[in-house]
């Protein structure tokens, strides 16, 4: 993976240097008949250089809710909004560097029944070194999940206008994906929780013991940050509880098409596709366990984020790279245009 990384880098940065060296290499004396026409009006260059670019968009997000068999996803859903400064070579190419922020919100619903076997007896109760098997059920519970993150993309940029009035975009490039913040969290009036112990030694079930087994409230907690350790850390149980993860950075494939329409000579209003592939996995390195005990002795679930859920139900595929597909709207902004005619 990495010397793909760097092979595409190599070959992104060939591509930009190669549009550098076109305005370079152009003979000065090699002007349109437009080009001509302006100098007699007195203007040497009738190509905007700068563009600016503001865009808003929506998406479908990819997730690990959909490769675990007891959770059905709701949605996964993705915003974006990107502020761009490219420098147009020549008419049509482009290289642009912007700073966007996103977010990744989704929501889940869990039904599941399974077992750890020799569960450690004294996250329960104390009673030596006696295992027994801890059998846990879910009914109906929901879990949201937000990804705050900062993007920087660096894309190939190109414009080809048809006539006055409408155009095409498209961009080529790779971003930086960082995780800001993230969180789960799951309402506790949701849903059921459900659990029973069973000791092969003594051949003895343990059901409706007030705070060790049997039904009762459930919390799901966690609030990954970038800055933080990500260790585990026992909370009071409380569902808007944030516990400190460390969501991890990607470098993604990313790409841009669309139509231009001129509202302006300085300004084209944007209606766009946009698509990206992460190379990286975001979820933390260090995971907290998905079932775990509060320090008052009752059952916790631990979000998905920060967790081992995926291990915890035997998924193979252990990462979370982002796939993005969704649609923008915008403007792009020429500053040096003429207000006089189209530039």
């Amino acid at each position: 993976m990495k010397k793909s990384l760097i092979i595409f880098s190599l070959i992104f940065a060939l591509f930009a240097t190669s549009f550098a060296q076109e305005v370079k290499d152009e003979p000065t004396g090699a002007k349109s008949t437009e080009a001509t026409a302006d100098d007699k009006d007195g203007n040497k260059d009738q190509i905007c250089h700068h563009r600016i670019n503001l865009h808003l968009g929506g998406a479908w997000n990819n997730n690990i809710y959909n490769r675990i068999p007891a959770f059905r996803e709701n949605y996964s859903l993705s915003a974006i909004f990107d502020f761009q400064y490219a420098y147009f070579f020549n008419e049509h190419w482009g290289l642009g560097l912007g700073v966007s922020v996103s977010d990744i919100f989704a929501k889940a619903t869990m039904n599941f029944n399974t077992v750890i076997p020799q569960y450690e007896p004294d996250q329960e109760f104390n009673q030596g070194t006696t295992l027994y098997d801890l059998y846990i059920r879910g009914n109906d519970i929901r879990e949201k999940q937000n990804v705050f993150a900062l993007e920087i993309p660096l894309q190939a940029q190109f414009e080809w206008k048809f006539n006055e009035k409408i155009g095409i975009y498209a961009a080529l490039g790779l971003k930086a994906y960082i995780p800001l913040y993230a969180r789960n969290n799951g309402p506790k009036t949701q849903g059921t929780f459900e659990s029973e112990g069973y000791e092969p030694y003594t051949d003895c079930w343990y059901r409706d013991m007030p705070n060790h087994f049997g039904s009762g409230a459930y919390s799901i907690v966690g609030g990954p940050n970038i800055g933080m350790a990500g260790k585990y850390n026992p909370t009071n149980g409380s569902s808007k509880d944030a516990r400190q993860y460390r969501m991890r950075a990607s470098c993604d494939l990313i790409a841009d098409f669309g139509a231009l329409f001129t509202m302006s000579p300085k300004t084209d209003f944007y209606l766009g596709a946009y698509c990206g592939v992460g190379f990286m996995d975001i979820l933390p390195k260090n995971k907290t366990p998905f079932v775990s005990a509060n320090a008052d002795n009752t059952i916790q679930m631990n979000g998905t984020l920060g967790s081992d859920v995926l291990k915890f139900f035997d998924v193979k595929r252990d990462k979370w790279r982002t796939v993005t597909v969704g649609l923008k709207i915008g403007v792009h902004i020429k500053p040096c245009a003429h207000l006089n005619r189209e530039s």
